[in-house]
């Protein structure tokens, strides 16, 4: 199971022989943005957004509570850092949030988060309950002719001096004397939050989803690049994916199979014209596609607006892979859909355990504690690169590092007993998955050691062998996560390293990109010249097709990327004049005989004809 779940991609080899000649255009079958997603989290132009400033005794609510600060700070949208400001630039003037109410309601200490078990749905719905029962708030009159209200309906957003908790679901929501429930996702602020959490948290009530991979860890994804990512209280847009799903623009269609050039408008101007557009290739379908967008942190005509702390000037390529629902698939059901699962992380001693009934002995007293996380592990598969001879404890079902089974401690009692099989983890800080496991040098485990910004789970790790994990902070192995980093993923500059957020200057051109199945897409972008603050930016795209041959591939034979011919002969005849033919990293005794004129390059690596290596 060779692994495809990295940042880096797989470059084209040089050029051997060259005859250009421009690809032909191709036909396209009828494909519209709803192929693409478009709409598919339909906003509409406005949603009415209840806010609900909920007080407890302490500590002292911050601004007031006012409600006309809060109905300003959400509701206005003139030239202040306002959600409303926000939305209506991002949104290309096409969604508001309307002003159903702010609502002040005194809490009791019963109500807090704590003294609710820390059950984050009861918290936020007593809060709605009480707020609405106090206030009088015409409850019923939102969802006419329906016997219960949504987050379409009714937007919630709850500003609480007891701390805040992020979007959080509810369900069944009916307040006294209100014939209707209520059942959604409802941000939970503080008062002290910046505007861009509460324009993060209140588009997860339109249906966005986070794009910033594995949480509570220094290397996040997409820096700057979306408000869906790490953003550290700076200004940046939304991503265009985001945007297309809502409805709050239209990219431009284009196939990669054939050549072309455009203009892209910078997001914060996006007229509906030359916004972002999509490439795609009408051979695979509509289900994967880049999108390329031009950011910019300023418009000499416009100012700077709400992208001004975007990651950089140029162009930002997003690769896009949907499901058969529209819906971004997790990356590592792509990459290792054969890891043994469910592991998770124990949450009373940060252990990483196989999911078993009964569960495992747990160092710090009873069975593991399985937090929420799905993990999975790559088992007996020579092919993936890592450290090998992991092994699971058929006694306390966690995982340990094989050759130091006789100096491990198991919960259990003794040492760890091996089941059969080894894993492999992976240490290439490449790898695209959960990072910051390591050995505990006393009992051999493999446990998770958070950074200390994000204690207590720096501070609660317990080992069988007494007190806390040691970690051999020397090696960090990365585990396969089934619960996060979606396949919408920002390709950087310069060598389409996947989720990080170095956008591409002007006068910079891509390497061929790549599908996720690692398939060459044959197509290369370039990224004409611009000065800071150009309303515009000039791209174009060079599609290079061709048949592909492989010296050293048996098998059935197509001339494509996966099944390639295996003569040099084969492929020279199926490449029409003018074509492009490419020569996999391998050798062939056999001399070449090209009897027309055609690009011939190598790929992944030398190649040899006329002679073995």
């Amino acid at each position: 199971m060779k692994s495809i779940f990295s940042r880096y991609r797989p470059l084209a080899g040089g050029l051997l022989l060259a005859w250009w000649v421009w690809a032909s255009p191709l036909s396209l079958p009828a494909v519209s943005l709803t192929d693409f997603g478009y709409e598919k989290m339909k906003t509409g132009s406005s949603r009415p957004m209840l806010v609900i400033l909920a007080e407890f005794p302490s500590p002292p609510f911050a601004h007031g509570p006012d409600i006309t600060y809060f109905s300003n700070r959400v509701f206005q949208a003139g030239s202040e850092w306002t959600v409303n400001a926000y939305f209506k630039e991002v949104s290309n003037n096409r969604f508001q949030w309307t002003p159903a109410a702010v609502l002040h309601v005194n809490m009791p200490e019963s109500g807090r988060h704590r003294n609710l078990g820390g059950d984050d749905s009861r918290y936020a719905s007593n809060i709605i309950y009480c707020a609405v029962a106090t206030n009088g708030f015409n409850w019923d009159g939102y969802a006419p002719g329906k016997s219960s209200i949504s987050a379409q309906e009714l937007a919630i957003s709850l500003f609480s001096n007891d701390g805040g908790k992020s979007a959080r679901g509810v369900s069944n929501v009916r307040p006294p004397g209100c014939t209707k429930s209520y059942s959604g996702r409802v941000y939970v602020g503080q008062p002290q939050d910046l505007v861009d959490v509460d324009c993060h948290e209140m588009s997860h009530i339109l249906g966005a989803i986070d794009f910033y991979g594995i949480w509570g860890v220094s290397d996040s994804l997409h820096d700057r690049l979306s408000l869906m990512g790490p953003n550290h209280g700076e200004k940046c847009h939304l991503d265009p994916w985001h945007k297309l799903q809502f409805g709050w623009t239209q990219p431009r269609i284009h196939s990669l199979n054939s050549s072309g050039t455009t203009s892209l408008q910078a997001a914060q101007v996006d007229d509906g014209y030359l916004g972002p557009i999509i490439l795609y290739d009408p051979n695979r379908g509509t289900d994967e596609f880049f999108m390329l967008e031009y950011r910019t942190r300023t418009v000499t005509d416009y100012g700077p607006g709400y992208d001004q702390h975007v990651a950089g000037n140029g162009m930002v390529i997003w690769h896009v892979l949907h499901d058969a629902n529209k819906h971004p698939r997790i990356m590592a059901e792509i990459a290792w859909p054969d890891a043994e699962r469910p592991w998770h992380e124990c949450m009373k001693c940060r252990a990483l355990t196989l999911k078993t009934s009964p569960l495992g002995t747990c160092p710090a007293g009873g069975r593991h504690d399985p937090f929420q996380d799905l993990h999975g592990m790559i088992k007996n598969d020579p092919s993936v690169s890592g450290e090998t001879d992991w092994k699971r404890c058929t006694k306390c079902q966690s995982l340990f590092y094989g050759p130091r089974v006789t100096s491990s401690v198991c919960p259990a009692g003794g040492q760890h007993n091996p089941g059969s099989g080894t894993y492999t983890l992976f240490t290439d800080p490449g790898v695209l998955a959960n990072p910051h496991w390591h050995r505990c040098t006393r009992c051999e485990t493999l446990v998770r050691e958070w950074e200390t910004s994000y204690s207590p789970w720096t501070t609660n790790s317990v080992c069988p062998a007494g007190g806390r994990h040691t970690p051999d902070t020397n090696t960090q192995y990365r585990v396969p996560s089934f619960w996060a980093i979606r396949t919408i993923l920002a390709e950087a500059h310069p060598d389409l390293r996947r989720g990080h957020n170095k956008v591409w200057p002007g006068g910079s051109r891509t390497p061929w990109l790549h599908w996720y199945d690692r398939t060459p897409a044959c197509v290369s972008v370039e990224v004409s010249p611009f000065d800071t603050g150009d309303r515009y930016l000039q791209i174009s795209w060079t599609s290079e097709p061709g048949v592909w041959v492989d010296f050293s591939y048996t098998g059935i034979k197509n001339g494509s990327f996966w099944q390639p011919f295996n003569q040099l002969n084969e492929g020279v005849n199926a490449v029409a004049p003018g074509g492009y033919l490419y020569i996999k990293h391998s050798a062939t005794p056999l001399p070449a005989n090209v009897t027309k004129s055609m690009y011939i390059r190598t790929y992944n690596g030398p190649v040899r004809i006329g002679k073995n290596f």
